[in-house]
């Protein structure tokens, strides 16, 4: 924000939150129109039916930036961290964008070691597109991606979180190792005293999975407090410590992975929630439960379809890429058979308008210091610097 914006009617209404507009972000009157960035989610069936070459394939296809100086990654949590780094370099791939034109970046922070972003390089700008904003999440046999592209601000701050619909323990077992996660309001609403057994767990999983995308979003460490964040269903509003979230966009699906061999018909149905700051001046809960409302942003994939791809990544990172038709790459949903992705065209992720002026309470300007991230109030989103 301007140092001379004292007398800007816009910049003193914006003083009296808790934080400034973050960086590069005009303030948007209510007249403002302008579509927000698209979101795309990936739904990957994970197992582990993949030979030492393709295992030591994929890990020297991960870009060097993205490997740990230390780390104590094994066995399959390993493969899975491998697979997660590969697929900004797939979305990047699938725009006929080489190596060179982009770079992976990091955001700073005090508690961790950052979240990572894809930014172009100057030569390759596009109007708006300039970053690569992705998360990951995984467990049991699926791992979400969701990923956008846009401003800094607008591609930072995204998040996905999923829960499996199979318990592997009781449910009271289950409910009594996530109670610590929960406010007492929340714990009220999943009570199994008070509700039956599927609406509590159902409600549990919405709950948990928003959290865990929110949490991802502003790219907190992993002991961060969950406690401290409620969610509220049916009103479709979030606070942290106690005041009001404005600004996100939270959108909430069940993943079906289908008829798999690798996956059990108990171990196909996941709780999926992204979380991607918008900067509007309320924040929106989406459920989306048909097939027609997935396919405009829900897409899936077999592990199988990913590793067979790797090769063709390092092959054109000095050059262009060829047609998306010779690439091995191809998508699938729960209720259509394999097709390639240079024989379909999915439709383009939905653009929501909204007419309402901006008064955002929670951002970050570029020379906040990320300890006041743990301070009471809610949290400012990632400043891309």
């Amino acid at each position: 924000m301007p140092s001379n914006s004292r007398g800007d009617p816009a910049a003193a209404s914006l003083s009296a939150y808790p934080f400034p507009p973050p960086l590069d972000h005009p303030v948007q009157m209510e007249s403002s129109r302008k579509a927000n960035p698209p979101l795309t989610v990936w739904i990957i069936t994970m197992h582990n039916n993949v030979t030492r070459e393709e295992f030591e394939r994929c890990s020297q296809s991960v870009d060097k930036s993205c490997i740990p100086k230390r780390s104590y990654l094994k066995g399959e949590t390993a493969w899975r961290y491998i697979i997660s780094c590969l697929l900004p370099q797939m979305v990047m791939r699938k725009q006929h964008l080489p190596r060179r034109c982009w770079s992976f970046q990091k955001t700073k922070s005090v508690e961790s070691s950052g979240k990572a972003y894809i930014a172009m390089k100057p030569e390759s700008l596009k109007s708006e597109s300039q970053f690569l904003g992705f998360s990951s999440a995984e467990t049991g046999s699926a791992m979400a991606f969701a990923f956008t592209q846009g401003k800094k601000h607008q591609a930072v701050n995204i998040g996905v979180g999923i829960m499996s619909c199979h318990l592997k323990v009781s449910t009271e077992s289950f409910f009594a190792s996530q109670l610590h996660k929960l406010t007492e309001r929340e714990e009220r609403s999943v009570s199994l005293k008070t509700h039956p057994e599927d609406v509590a767990l159902r409600r549990l999983l919405i709950i948990l999975s928003i959290k865990d995308a929110y949490v991802r979003a502003l790219g907190q460490p992993i002991g961060f407090d969950h406690s401290r964040i409620e969610v509220r269903i049916p009103r479709k509003t979030i606070t942290v410590d106690g005041e009001q979230l404005l600004g996100w966009e939270f959108r909430l699906f069940k993943a079906n992975l289908g008829v798999s061999k690798h996956v059990s018909p108990e171990d196909s149905q996941y709780q999926c929630a992204t979380a991607c700051f918008r900067g509007w001046n309320r924040t929106t809960f989406t459920f989306s439960q048909t097939q027609e409302e997935l396919d405009e942003y829900v897409q899936f994939y077999d592990l199988q379809q990913i590793v067979e791809a790797v090769p063709r990544l390092g092959e054109y990172d000095n050059s262009a890429l060829p047609p998306l038709s010779k690439l091995s790459l191809s998508t699938k949903t729960s209720m259509a058979s394999m097709t390639s992705i240079g024989d379909v065209k999915h439709p383009a992720p939905p653009s929501y308008n909204y007419s309402h002026s901006l008064l955002p309470p929670h951002y970050a300007p570029n020379s906040l210091d990320y300890s006041d991230r743990f301070k009471k109030g809610p949290l400012p989103p990632m400043i891309a610097t």
